[in-house]
């Protein structure tokens, strides 16, 4: 649509990488161009999707596992609490939007009343398996190509103390940090304080315990080496409840694990570990792995405002090359 500004005329011309041989499936190409008198100029660009865009929501390479009573359903942060918007009902369990995108290169199964409430995209020669009650409210057509994860790049940063906390609240400023060992006992909390990079060996958040994130002045970064693992009854998460306030890098390989009654808000991407959820645990935000798997009543809730959020990973791409076209005089 061209658009007068004075004495110049301005477009844009798109090309979808979908729509074109010359472009992979997850690129465009942008050219703009201004127009004054005799002369023409145009800056083209070609962009690819960032390969931590969250736009799959939930996405284990290897498979996804459903036991039975366990949900994918999707709220929109944007607008307020998930409880608010959970008012929809199915036999007898709450959930919120159908725009949760469930996918894998391989296989994802469903037990005995379990639900996926949006697309459940199985790998090229995968398959949707939906037993007993389970139901996938979206498409099951498998995708025609398989995703790639990227490796996580973790940062060089300034070496810090272990930290260790039995009782009491406890507070890490804004920064950038490199720290062995989170250690968290029963009954502790910690408050991160972004903007802030912290990179972490070991991190175990025992249960009864709590990690807040205070990201009124920007939002923290978390890398992980080593161990992760919430134990029963602990929570990690914004106090925004934004979930683009926080994200998780897991590098390595091993499990992650989110033990029965966790919760987690924020976005955790983990190319090389199995992600497990156990019994009636929540997250709030999005996740990707090497694998997912849920036990019964753990229910993970697909924030769509991260597909289109400024945050790690968040609907954001990749500048690959770009030119300045010479000036052209009719």
């Amino acid at each position: 649509y061209p658009k007068t500004l004075g004495p110049a005329r301005y477009w844009v011309d798109l090309e979808l990488g979908s729509k074109s041989a010359a472009l992979g499936s997850d690129m465009v190409r942008i050219v703009s161009t201004g127009e004054t008198g005799s002369e023409t100029r145009s800056v083209e660009v070609v962009l690819r999707a960032s390969a931590g865009g969250w736009e799959h929501g939930f996405f284990g390479r290897d498979g996804v596992q459903m036991d039975s009573n366990s949900i994918f359903d999707s709220y929109d942060s944007s607008l307020g609490s998930y409880s608010s918007q959970a008012t929809n009902k199915y036999k007898g369990q709450d959930y919120a939007e159908t725009n949760a995108p469930v996918r894998s290169n391989a296989d994802i199964e469903l037990d005995s009343n379990s639900y996926i409430w949006g697309d459940a995209t199985a790998g090229p020669s995968g398959n949707v398996s939906i037993s007993g009650n389970s139901k996938v409210s979206g498409s099951t057509a498998p995708a025609p190509s398989d995703m790639t994860l990227p490796a996580i790049v973790v940062p060089s940063l300034p070496a810090a103390p272990d930290i260790t906390i039995s009782k009491g609240n406890h507070t890490l400023p804004s920064g950038d940090y490199a720290i062995g060992n989170l250690d968290m006992t029963s009954n502790g909390s910690l408050t991160l304080v972004g903007p802030a990079t912290i990179v972490f060996g070991n991190v175990k958040i025992d249960s009864n315990s709590d990690v807040y994130v205070d990201a009124t002045g920007g939002p923290v970064e978390v890398y992980v080496t080593g161990n992760y693992e919430q134990n029963s009854n602990s929570s990690f998460g914004p106090t925004s409840d934004d979930p683009l306030d926080l994200s998780i890098f897991v590098a390595g390989s091993g499990d992650v694990i989110f033990d029965s009654n966790t919760t987690l808000t924020g976005t955790i991407l983990a190319p090389e570990r199995d992600v497990q959820f156990k019994s009636n645990s929540q997250l709030f935000g999005a996740v990707a792995g090497k694998s997912i798997s849920l036990d019964s009543n753990s229910l993970l809730h697909f924030d769509e405002n991260v597909a289109r959020g400024s945050g790690a990973g968040g609907g954001a791409f990749d500048i690959l090359w770009w030119r300045s076209v010479s000036d052209v005089t009719h």
